[in-house]
């Protein structure tokens, strides 16, 4: 799968960020479409390792969202272990 852009309709400057997979098609999800597969992704990791004081499950994939709004870029990878 691969990361791929295409050239916006809203305006000169407008780009579409989306997902080249493995049958073909080009897909760009929603905003609604990330914030649900964030949400499951934040429930799974509490299923996967269940927060207490010393592990944040699904805390740690919202601190890495949330460092990368707050800085506008991708967040070390070693930092949240991906």
């Amino acid at each position: 799968m691969n990361r791929i852009t295409k050239k916006g309709k809203k305006d000169s400057q407008d780009v579409k960020y989306g997902l080249n997979c493995n049958c073909g098609k080009d897909h760009f999800p929603s905003y609604e479409d990330i914030a649900w597969m964030i949400f499951n992704c934040m429930n799974n990791e509490d299923v996967l390792y269940p927060p207490d004081d010393y592990i944040k499950g699904g805390r740690m994939l919202h601190d890495y969202f949330n460092e990368t709004m707050i800085y506008r870029k991708l967040p070390d990878r070693k930092k949240y272990k991906l």
